[in-house]
């Protein structure tokens, strides 16, 4: 939300899954839920696809700590 506010990316391929870090440093806001992808009034599409790619997921992390905002994914991959 202002200049000084960055995201970090991080995708990291572990033994037995993938996660993708999103990590905000700026402005400190309230940790968000699921229910914040469904916008009270929209139309059912838009909160849809964001309920959708999370679904694409194993596991949804929050944390917020000294200053970051931390979204974990996490996709456990399936054995061959």
């Amino acid at each position: 939300s202002s200049e000084d506010s960055t995201v970090d990316v991080l995708v990291e391929h572990l033994e037995d899954s993938i996660q993708v870090i999103l990590e905000h440093h700026g402005q400190p806001l309230p940790t968000a839920g699921l229910e914040t992808f469904l916008v009270p009034g929209a139309e059912p599409a838009q909160g849809i696809i964001g309920l959708n790619l999370l679904a694409s997921f194993d596991r949804v992390q929050y944390t917020t700590e000294g200053g970051a905002s931390r979204m974990t994914l996490v996709k456990f991959l399936r054995r061959s």
